[in-house]
């Protein structure tokens, strides 16, 4: 038996322009009225009306399983926020757009068939990076998507980039400006006046 189902291929596409969408993850909802779009793709290059499109957007699919969990979700990419929910049970959040990212299925994955709808939202907030000026902000599920019945290698955290250095904020060794200011205040933690 495969120890990875590809779940990569046609979707079921929707923007949350306003309407409604908490049952949008509901088993057995009625999705007969979303298109049907590539994952992996950007949906800003779907249809024209998305192009600058910054929002939230629904993923849907249905897939059928081997066996039942333990299992793990693999997505090779999404932009920007993105909450995987597998036959209604949400599995958690991931917030970055470009590295890979993996949940746990826990027990919502059942023999035979599964529904998986991913909820992506790519509005922009103050403190989520990038929210710089020049980078364009695709949103979607834009790497591959599998199932994998084997856990994945752990992989170590990158080594720390930023540093403070005479009061400002360094990444790897270059000054950061954020807002046009490149200089953070230091103030004294409690307890050390």
């Amino acid at each position: 038996m495969s120890e990875t189902i590809d779940l990569s291929g046609q979707w079921q596409f929707v923007p949350d322009l306003g309407a409604p969408s908490a049952e949008y993850a509901t088993p057995g909802y009625d999705r007969s009225d979303w298109e049907s779009v590539p994952v992996p793709g950007c949906w800003n290059r779907y249809r024209e009306c998305y192009a600058l499109y910054e929002g939230i957007g629904w993923y849907a699919r249905r897939f059928h399983s081997p066996r039942s969990g333990p299992a793990w979700l693999r997505f090779d990419g999404a932009n920007y926020e993105t909450t995987p929910f597998l036959n209604g049970v949400a599995l958690g959040t991931h917030r970055g757009g470009g590295a890979g990212f993996t949940f746990a299925t826990g027990d919502a994955l059942r023999e035979g068939a599964n529904e998986l709808v991913v909820r992506v939202d790519n509005r922009r907030h103050r403190m989520h990076f990038p929210a710089v000026s020049g980078w364009f902000n695709y949103g979607g599920l834009h790497g591959d998507v599998r199932l994998l019945f084997t856990a994945p290698e752990p992989r170590p955290a990158p080594p720390p980039r930023t540093r403070l250095h005479a009061g400002r904020l360094e990444v790897k060794g270059r000054p950061v400006f954020l807002r046009g200011i490149n200089y953070l205040p230091l103030h004294p933690t409690a307890g050390s006046m």
